[in-house]
């Protein structure tokens, strides 16, 4: 009697389930303020799935309505879209500093809070800002900065307006438009400006201050398109507006979708990140 032997069929081992990792901006740099409607500032910030990216009212001020990031990296549009169906087109009262610095930018007055567009950036939303509406967010107070420090916004302009993305009003620093059609200002202590950034179409703008000399660099093909040298004292102290100069001047008919502030000289990897982000 013979007997045949019978190998054990080979089990593979279980797999580990693949999780695609959200990369920020934060993950390559760190800001020391920094807000978005439409993603999180970093890979820690959005594992959770519940951190705060803005808050939304109505057109009476009523039904506050915090929007989280989720776990993907992406703001919760789905809970907008709810928010719009019950109560039309929402306000943006605080966007919040998802930085970890806690310097929120808020607006009291609905009347001058800007509203919040859907799917306007590659299916991303934006803020809208009007200009003769005095739609603004103000921060709380800034602490001082040295250089080097760089703006960031991811924005566009509607009108040629000589106005801001992103300003604080201690040192005078500035990054958005002035009066000529489709041009880019950065202003720091001296003034730097590109054509590169057309009207109507969204850029990632980066405007850097470093050891008197500053340079603003446009989306369109992530290369400097200005560079200037600058004199006297650039700090970027005080408060921080978006869609305004926070003393209540230079009002811009504009879409924000993201603006931030670090300590360093302009960083590739940052704009990189950011133009992937949006798909620009």
């Amino acid at each position: 009697m013979s007997f045949t032997a019978t190998r054990p069929k080979f089990r593979q081992p279980p797999r580990a389930p693949v999780v695609s990792g959200y990369v920020g901006p934060g993950d390559t740099q760190s800001f020391l303020i920094w807000g978005s409607v439409a993603r999180g500032y970093s890979a820690a910030y959005a594992a959770p799935g519940n951190n705060p990216a803005f808050t939304i009212v109505d057109s009476s001020g009523a039904n506050s309505t915090v929007i989280n990031v989720l776990s993907t990296g992406l703001t919760d549009t789905a809970a907008v879209s709810a928010f719009i169906g019950l109560h039309g087109t929402p306000s943006v009262t605080k966007l919040w500093d998802q930085s970890g610095a806690g310097n929120h930018w808020t607006q009291a007055t609905v009347a001058n809070m800007p509203t919040l567009s859907l799917s306007a950036i590659n299916s991303l939303p934006t803020m809208v800002f009007v200009a003769a509406n005095s739609m603004v967010l103000k921060s709380g107070t800034f602490a001082a900065v040295a250089q080097p420090f760089t703006f960031l916004a991811v924005a566009k302009r509607t009108t040629a307006i000589n106005g801001n993305y992103l300003a604080s009003n201690d040192s005078d620093v500035q990054l958005g438009g002035t009066t000529t059609a489709n041009e880019t200002q950065f202003y720091a202590a001296g003034n730097i400006t590109s054509t590169a950034g057309n009207d109507n179409l969204f850029h990632v703008s980066q405007g850097a201050s470093v050891s008197g000399a500053f340079a603003a660099t446009l989306n369109i093909d992530g290369a400097t398109q200005a560079v200037g040298s600058a004199t006297g004292a650039i700090g970027g102290t005080g408060i921080l507006s978006i869609g305004a100069y926070p003393t209540g001047i230079q009002y811009t008919d504009c879409s924000v979708s993201e603006v931030g502030v670090y300590g360093a000289a302009y960083n590739s990897s940052v704009q990189s990140n950011t133009r992937t982000a949006y798909g620009l």
